[in-house]
């Protein structure tokens, strides 16, 4: 029997997915694993179970796809002809009529095409809207309101991703972090690393803290650590031993803090949890924790 992960093409998945037992179980924790990938790009959750039942069973009828699903008839068809509007299925002229899935790569290269294009969109249009919101508030009476002591619970990796990288974006005189390997890694990989090499070319003093010993490897990767390397403006680092593992925080110029409250397993990024604030006194206390270690 051929194994699940080369019949359905998810060799990337966890060994944990793609490992031995039943194929029915395997099954089951590759679909709920894909299942998750694709809600990401704005499918709804039948619409991914009926998109992941397409693809491993080749084709199907709405009788046969509402048998798998456990998805009702009458709402099967709202679902398909969503999908079929998408350009990810396609269905015959035949009766009874069957469907058919994109493969998993081309169905993810066009649903993650699609959300760029609207994206696009969106950002290319934001200074037209932006002039016309601002049209609306300065015609309008309101209450002076301030910043001051504002707070944020983010909910997502993403979303805490872009948090990071626009405060990093405003730092003018110091950045300074306590992060585990886990999250080191984590901000290797979106960019936030990189950005943090270009401030330090800036003058910026960039002070890292973790307890990961090869933090160093993922600081001399890429062309902004080389660029900060060659003007000898290094991001101090410090290697701890004695930090708490669910420690993780950033604190932008005594102004803005960030603290991770809960992560998520790799498989559930929308999962991670961040405060931030702005509040001087929360600040200058996680400044003081920090400077402890």
């Amino acid at each position: 029997m051929p194994h699940i992960a080369n019949s359905t093409g998810f060799s990337h998945l966890p060994e944990t997915v793609r490992g031995s037992g039943s194929l029915e179980t395997r099954i089951a924790e590759t679909e709920k694993a894909v299942l998750e990938e694709l809600t990401r790009l704005d499918l709804s959750m039948n619409e991914a179970k009926i998109l992941f039942n397409l693809m491993i069973h080749k084709n199907s009828t709405v009788t046969e796809l509402a048998s798998l699903t456990g998805i009702a008839r009458t709402e099967m068809y709202r679902y398909l002809e969503s999908l079929l509007s998408k350009g990810i299925v396609h269905t015959t002229f035949d009766r009874p009529q069957r469907y058919y899935a994109l493969p998993y790569k081309e169905a993810i290269d066009h649903l993650v095409e699609i959300k760029m294009s609207a994206l696009r969109s969106v950002s290319e249009k934001k200074d037209d809207f932006h002039r016309i919101v601002d049209g609306i508030v300065d015609s309008m009476v309101q209450e002076e309101r301030t910043d001051n002591d504002s707070y944020q619970v983010i909910i997502g990796e993403d979303a805490m991703m872009a948090k990071l990288g626009r405060m990093i974006a405003k730092a003018e005189k110091e950045v300074t972090m306590i992060m585990q390997r886990d999250e080191l890694v984590m901000l290797y990989r979106d960019g936030i690393l990189s950005e943090l090499c270009k401030l330090a070319s800036k003058d910026v003093a960039v002070n890292i803290k973790t307890s990961y010993p090869r933090a160093q490897e993922l600081l001399e990767e890429g062309p902004s650590a080389t660029a900060t390397k060659k003007k000898g403006m290094m991001i101090k680092l410090t290697i701890i031993r004695d930090a708490p593992q669910s420690l993780n925080c950033l604190v932008c110029d005594d102004r803005e803090l960030v603290l991770v409250l809960s992560k998520a397993s790799s498989t559930k990024r929308q999962e991670t949890k961040t405060f931030y604030t702005n509040n001087r006194l929360m600040v200058s206390a996680f400044r003081v924790v920090l400077d402890k270690f």
